[in-house]
């Protein structure tokens, strides 16, 4: 099983979890959420508390707030009528605290209805560090493998193979200098071991300044797609 990795080049990981913890409260006073709907063939209405925070969201489809801090319900709803109302398909209690950065996935099926990755890897991040990357599997399809290329524009692409099993919550998180290149990125899903190939490969530019995320949502062999999440590095 693929755990969570980070790599930072010029700098080690254990400075950089220490740096980010040390950060001082008042420098991120809110909680940053990004919210996204993989529950397939539904739109749903994301809800905090009950209170509304986006309506009407396809699948695939998300959400970036900023949120308040304390214990907070996070649900995704079926879309309906009125702020809240609508049957409840993923719900999940979180505790925040100010300063936490968070990416939370609504899925169709247990475990981890709720996927929650945690985006500490990917910012605030030393100045040296110019790109950062996270690619994470919250779809309700075991075993499967990413194959990954990820290089500057003008070189031949480097690939993570396939044949790694990647099962629902696991993710690579990638935070290191690039140069200031802008990159292309192409990812596929597949069956390890295998000619199968899930729907949904992207190729995407990757510029420098911002952080990406690419996460794998669905629940069958049909129905999968790949979500992309582009953000400032200083979120």
């Amino acid at each position: 099983m693929i755990r969570t990795r980070a790599t930072v080049i010029g700098g080690s990981l254990a400075l950089l979890a220490a740096s980010v913890a040390g950060a001082p409260a008042s420098a991120a006073p809110n909680v940053d959420i990004a919210f996204v709907n993989g529950i397939p063939g539904k739109k749903v209405d994301i809800c905090v508390n009950k209170k509304e925070v986006k309506s009407a969201v396809r699948y695939g489809g998300k959400a970036l707030r900023k949120i308040g801090s304390g214990s907070r319900v996070i649900s995704f709803r079926a879309k309906s009528p009125g702020k809240c109302k609508g049957k409840v398909l993923a719900k999940k209690t979180l505790l925040l605290s100010n300063g936490d950065d968070l990416t939370v996935v609504g899925t169709k099926k247990s475990p981890k209805k709720v996927t929650v990755f945690d985006n500490i890897l990917l910012g605030p991040l030393p100045a040296l560090v110019d790109t950062a990357t996270a690619w994470r599997h919250a779809a309700n399809v075991k075993d499967v493998g990413f194959i990954i290329g990820f290089a500057p524009i003008d070189f031949e692409m480097w690939e993570h193979a396939g044949d790694d099993i990647w099962n629902k919550g696991d993710e690579l998180v990638d935070a290191a200098v690039y140069g200031s290149q802008t990159h292309i990125m192409s990812m596929d899903v597949v069956v390890p071991f295998s000619e199968f190939w899930y729907p949904g490969s992207r190729v995407d530019v990757v510029y420098p300044g911002l952080r990406y995320e690419w996460i794998f949502v669905g629940s069958n062999s049909v129905n999968t797609k790949i979500v992309k999440i582009a953000r400032l590095l200083d979120v």
